[in-house]
């Protein structure tokens, strides 16, 4: 599947968060990285992001911000926690998001995740 079209933003106040994940994403997607939630949302609308992969141990409430302005066939989220727990991923899930990822172990883990929800959002 050709992805590379594909707009994804990574969102974190943490450099090493940020340069983690985008230095995998590089390869596969088009990526930009937003570390306040005011230049998320800025670029969720500007960029017009495909998917946004926040960092749920920082942005608690962007996945609501979010939500409240784009519905589940605009936007994928997908929530990634270093730390896991079960009220974590309820309150992402409760908040709009479309995935939770808990202690990733392999890159591909997250790739199968978005390439899952872009086919879920170009079929809507």
């Amino acid at each position: 599947m050709d992805h590379m079209k594909h707009r994804v933003l990574l969102c974190s106040p943490q450099a090493d968060f940020l340069q983690k994940y985008r230095s995998e994403l590089d390869r596969d997607f088009d990526i930009q990285v937003a570390s306040t939630e005011e230049i998320a949302l800025f670029l969720t609308k500007d960029w017009k992001a495909h998917i946004l992969l926040v960092d749920g141990d920082k942005f608690g409430n962007l996945t609501t911000s979010l939500r409240q302005s784009f519905n589940y066939s605009q936007l994928g989220i997908i929530v990634i926690a270093e730390t896991e727990g079960l009220f974590k991923e309820e309150y992402a899930f409760r908040s709009g998001a479309d995935h939770f990822v808990g202690n990733l172990h392999d890159y591909k883990q997250l790739v199968w995740r978005v390439v899952s929800l872009l086919r879920k959002i170009q079929s809507v």
